[in-house]
């Protein structure tokens, strides 16, 4: 779809939170694929809007060329060559609970850790209004999913992506406006790069660390200067 990303200057930046959002039905998530696929870095993806199925055979299509309505197939009549098809992008890890909490999130990533010996150099949430989170105000919520979002980029040194839906009815020429893509949240510190798409990722340097000894732990705040800061303990 996009041939090169990076000659727009469409950066995933290492330690930074980047939103893809639009209106429902706008194929976010077919972008972001493709994203991922020509990217090829370590991935660690939550799709709380897309099952297994349909991020699999979506996936066979880039592949293949096939039409998806065909690879659907493929999944139930010839699962070892979709078995075959699919390791190619054994670089992503994907997690599919439907309703992750924050909480899920770190220990996810932090078990990711423990797997490879190093972070993903991406975290993908598909999609951000789908993460759980306690009480009714809506506003609140979204916030503090974008402040611990900036907090898991710092402390993992990630590019930490999230998809995210407009208001419906939105019109944008060529992109929906800020108010728009952010809603209740767009009171809070601008820590995500609205209306940036994804590309190439910067991921060099990742830290190498010991997360079983903090897999509990929980970040809940960060240095109004932009440093992450000690995770504080129990």
């Amino acid at each position: 779809m996009y041939p090169s990303w990076g000659d727009r200057h469409w950066l995933l930046r290492q330690q930074s939170v980047q939103m893809i959002a639009g209106v429902p039905g706008t194929y976010k998530t077919m972008v972001l694929l493709n994203g991922l696929v020509n990217m090829r870095v370590p991935t660690l993806a939550f799709s709380n809007d897309s099952d297994d199925s349909t991020i699999a055979s979506r996936l066979l299509g880039i592949a293949t060329g096939v039409p998806c309505e065909q690879t659907e197939d493929w999944l139930r009549t010839d699962p070892q060559r979709c078995f075959e098809l699919l390791k190619q992008y054994d670089f992503l890890q994907w997690q599919f609970m439907p309703s992750p909490s924050l909480d899920d999130i770190w220990l996810e990533t932090y078990a990711y850790g423990e797997r490879y010996g190093a972070w993903p150099q991406l975290i993908v949430v598909d999609i951000l209004g789908d993460v759980e989170h306690q009480g009714n105000d809506e506003w609140s919520a979204l916030r503090e999913v974008m402040r611990q979002s900036k907090v898991l980029a710092r402390e993992t040194k990630a590019s930490v992506l999230l998809i995210h839906h407009c208001s419906d009815g939105t019109k944008g020429d060529p992109c929906p406006s800020r108010q728009s893509v952010m809603g209740k949240i767009g009171a809070s510190h601008a820590h995500a790069d609205a209306g940036q798409g994804c590309g190439r990722a910067l991921a060099r340097g990742v830290r190498e660390g010991t997360p079983r000894s903090q897999r509990r732990q929980r970040q809940e705040g960060c240095a109004d200067d932009g440093d992450a800061g000690e995770r504080p303990r129990p």
